[in-house]
């Protein structure tokens, strides 16, 4: 059964939420730097380096070329910076839950955190979990991803970022729990990987495509018709009919209750209740990660445990 929802939605909460935001809470402190961890009203975060991240890599040790314009290694793939953020009031549990995000071409990490506003928009989420971004290509026009692209790539780089979280003291536990993998843009090819040979298949619960169902459809659909798992794809016209071919490789892999959104249907009542949707946006390709705060929606809808915030006139 396919659901069509195209009639005009509640978007109070969404309202308020980003009310919330643009206002911001004057009881919050200045941020303030301390061993690394940069800290402020929306919890922590580090950019440190790891030798399980996507760079160096044998792959693009000679660079890379794409419409005539050469990429030198030294510049666009040594990079081997990861972003970890903790949210404000985040609680240590047994196990350690994760949401890894791959951003699209011409990024590096250290810009994709503001430009997506993803530390507000994890807090607002009010899940109790930690988000990764691994550099991929620096600032290139390139999909490629190094050493997720090696067989456990994503087991690697998550054990070696749970052992550095337990020895920052930010967690008290290695074992990794739930894992959502999100990717935007040209990230897809390395979400593809992460469901293919990633390593830890079990511990992935879902994915999010943000206008990025480019290619390796196989992969996604694949994924998306497994039992318990859930997959959503936001797309702009620009990538509509390579959505509407994932619609049909899910059916033809038995998965026909899926669920088709325009924006103001895409409440976290009507994405809570759906384990595969997709959403066709009036956004533009960056905007839609976050101008409605979509990333906060899916993640709040996810089933990630809730956190708990201090302050409950929050």
């Amino acid at each position: 059964m396919i659901i069509f929802y195209l009639q005009g939605g509640s978007m109070r909460w969404f309202l308020f939420l980003l009310s919330l935001i643009l206002i911001g809470n004057p009881g919050f402190s200045d941020e303030q730097k301390t061993g690394g961890w940069i800290k402020d009203k929306w919890g922590q975060y580090i950019i440190v380096t790891m030798k399980n991240a996507p760079f160096p890599h044998k792959s693009r040790h000679q660079g890379h070329s794409y419409q005539e314009k050469f990429y030198p290694a030294n510049k666009h793939y040594q990079d081997s910076s990861v972003g970890i953020l903790v949210p404000a009031n985040y609680r240590k549990t047994p196990q350690l839950d994760v949401i890894v995000h791959f951003h699209g071409w011409g990024n590096s990490v250290e810009h994709e955190i503001t430009q997506f506003d993803f530390r507000p928009q994890l807090y607002y989420s009010r899940k109790n979990a930690i988000m990764v971004l691994p550099q991929g290509p620096k600032d290139a026009k390139d999909s490629t991803c190094g050493k997720i692209e090696d067989p456990d790539g994503l087991k690697n780089l998550l054990t070696e970022m749970a052992d550095f979280l337990f020895s920052q003291g930010i967690t008290n536990t290695k074992s990794l729990g739930t894992v959502i993998i999100s990717g935007h843009s040209g990230g897809y090819r390395p979400v593809a990987f992460c469901l293919d040979q990633g390593g830890l298949e079990e511990n992935i619960k879902e994915v999010y495509l943000f206008d990025a169902a480019y290619s390796y459809l196989d992969s996604f659909s694949r994924w998306g018709s497994k039992k318990n798992k859930r997959l959503v794809s936001i797309c702009t016209n620009h990538l509509l009919d390579e959505n509407v071919e994932l619609m049909r490789n899910l059916q033809k892999q038995g998965r026909n209750n899926f669920s088709i959104f325009l924006d103001d249907d895409a409440t976290t009542k009507n994405l809570a209740q759906n384990s595969v949707s997709f959403i066709y946006t009036g956004l533009s390709h960056n905007e839609l990660v976050f101008q409605t705060q979509y990333f906060t929606r899916f993640v709040h809808t996810s089933s990630l445990p809730e956190i708990i915030w201090k302050n409950s006139s929050e």
